[in-house]
């Protein structure tokens, strides 16, 4: 059984613990009581409030008058206005909590107000008390242990459809793919033998590799009923302390980022046939997944890396992998040919005039090695951005079903290439390289032969060199 971590969960009740938070939300009580006592005592005629919020509160002093009692009046009034301060508690609550937790999120937002809104109607007069309960109950009942149904991320071929010999794949892609898992693996190492596998983790969320099992398991996918004893897919689950609804965020994200991303490493791949799987998933096996777990991680410590507004390639990556994502899941060829040049854009692109020489150069020097073949490749990605063009201006509508296979395949290589280098250098021991930094770099050895530093050969040339 394993024991998931409650340190990253504690973070969020040290945060509700702050000081700061305590004091905003403080005020914003102060304004609630304040507001409610004026209305439960005041003359209607000068109150500010609208005239229908003043029926409704004075409805109920009225009626606890009559009663006898007016003390639950005010509590009635108190928890009326809190709806009235709903934009200040959010914002007390995002400032100081929501947007300093790490991603992915463990607590959401709503869970926090609403929390908060049931705790302070049953204790309306009594803040510090109250605040104690809604801590506690973020603790104790929100933040639990809590577990996915498992989803398929890849279905396993039942064919040899990827090449099995040693020589299939280039000594230089088996010592990238190498050396990422080796960058990563020591934030990534599974904690007991025998447990299932670890894809992923961070900040308290493990996303588990299940192993194989029929398709009928995954409801999601349409495949054909007569098919379901054919077809197998792997599947993944995702575990941690978090809230409900935090946990079925993040299994939104993932049922499409992980099959994109694992749809990457399937396309790297050198294979012997060229048939598509019946789920719409990526082909893919246990062995080759594992095989390319530091991709996956890294990919993903990219796409869940917490925003910034300076460019950087964190920042990148993670659009790269969003737009390849919606990409994955489009029926219109047109548009996913689109996403998937927006996602190569995001990688290595830029703003202003010439970006298609700028991209297609940039193309050039990461993947292809020999100089003889440079200008064939700055061919292939501005031709493949021509056909983009036409389909973003409107020029040709109809999806080319080739020009999208290119463009998802190109934009594999890209991603895998800038995720190489990143990781060499790490290994090296330099500071994270800027976008501008790489792109300097890469106009220097325009002109010179070999690969660029940290970025292993790829099979992605055969698109310019002739499939073979």
């Amino acid at each position: 059984m394993r024991i998931y971590s409650l340190a990253c969960a504690r973070k969020v009740v040290d945060l509700l613990g702050k000081k700061e938070v305590r004091q905003a939300l403080r005020e914003v009580h102060g304004q609630i009581l304040a507001a409610a006592i004026g209305v439960a005592y005041d003359d209607p005629a000068d109150h500010d409030s609208p005239e229908t919020a003043w029926d409704e509160e004075s409805r109920i002093e009225a009626a606890a008058v009559e009663a006898g009692t007016l003390a639950p009046a005010r509590s009635e009034v108190v928890r009326f206005h809190f709806g009235l301060y709903e934009n200040e508690i959010r914002d007390a609550l995002a400032i100081h909590v929501v947007e300093r937790l790490a991603r992915p999120g463990l607590i959401e937002l709503a869970d926090l107000m609403q929390e908060f809104f049931a705790t302070m109607r049953i204790l309306p007069d009594a803040f510090d008390s109250a605040y104690e309960v809604f801590v506690g109950n973020i603790e104790h009942c929100v933040l639990t242990v809590r577990s996915t149904t498992p989803f398929a991320i890849g279905e396993v071929p039942c064919f040899e459809v990827f090449e099995q010999s040693e020589d299939a794949e280039s000594a230089s892609e088996q010592g990238t793919a190498r050396l990422i898992g080796e960058a990563v693996a020591s934030d990534d190492e599974e904690e007991e033998a025998g447990s299932p596998a670890i894809i992923w983790k961070s900040n308290g969320v493990v996303v588990e590799l299940l192993g194989e099992a029929p398709a009928a398991l995954d409801n999601e996918r349409s495949v054909p009923p007569d098919a379901w004893h054919d077809v197998r897919c792997i599947y993944a689950k995702i575990a941690g302390v978090m809230s409900e609804s935090a946990c079925g965020q993040v299994l939104r994200e993932l049922r499409q980022v992980l099959p994109s991303i694992v749809r990457s490493v399937s396309l790297l791949v050198p294979r012997r046939l060229s048939n598509e799987p019946a789920t719409g998933l990526p082909w893919i096996t246990v062995e080759l997944l594992q095989r390319h777990l530091g991709f996956t991680r890294s990919c993903l410590n990219s796409y869940y890396a917490s925003p910034t507004k300076k460019d950087s390639f964190e920042r990148r990556i993670r659009n790269a992998i969003h737009l390849l994502g919606e990409a994955d899941v489009q029926t219109h060829n047109a548009i996913g040919l689109s996403l998937c040049v927006a996602a190569i854009e995001a990688l290595i692109g830029r703003n202003g005039e010439g970006i298609a020489k700028t991209l297609a150069d940039r193309i050039a020097v990461l993947l292809e090695p020999d100089l003889g073949q440079r200008a064939n490749a700055v061919d292939f990605a501005k031709g493949l951005y021509g056909i983009r063009s036409d389909v973003l201006h409107g020029r040709k509508v109809e999806g080319d079903a080739k020009a999208l296979e290119d463009a998802r395949f190109l934009a594999s290589g890209v991603l895998s290439a800038i995720i190489s280098r990143r990781v060499f250098l790490k290994r090296c021991g330099y500071q994270p390289e800027s976008p501008e930094g790489l792109f300097a770099e890469l106009g220097k050895v325009l002109f010179q032969e070999g690969q660029v530093m940290g970025v292993g050969e790829s099979n992605v040339r055969k698109l310019w060199r002739g499939r073979n």
